[in-house]
């Protein structure tokens, strides 16, 4: 998907930005997500981030970055 994890001052997680493609050295690659229960607790940021993430990606301005 060619994203990274974004932290707070505190150094925890925040959300997801892109790479760019010139530092990613690749096209951005389709991603299909199979939620699973085992996270419980856990399930509803890893979401968040991953959705976030996917977002990003997708909008047009993202493919000239």
């Amino acid at each position: 998907m060619g994203a990274q994890p974004r932290f707070d001052a505190y150094g925890r997680i925040a959300g997801a930005t892109l790479i760019p493609l010139g530092e990613l050295g690749r096209p951005r690659v389709d991603v299909m997500v199979t939620l699973s229960g085992i996270f419980r607790d856990l399930l509803p940021l890893q979401i968040k981030l991953l959705a976030e993430a996917a977002f990003l990606a997708h909008r047009p301005t993202s493919r000239r970055t």
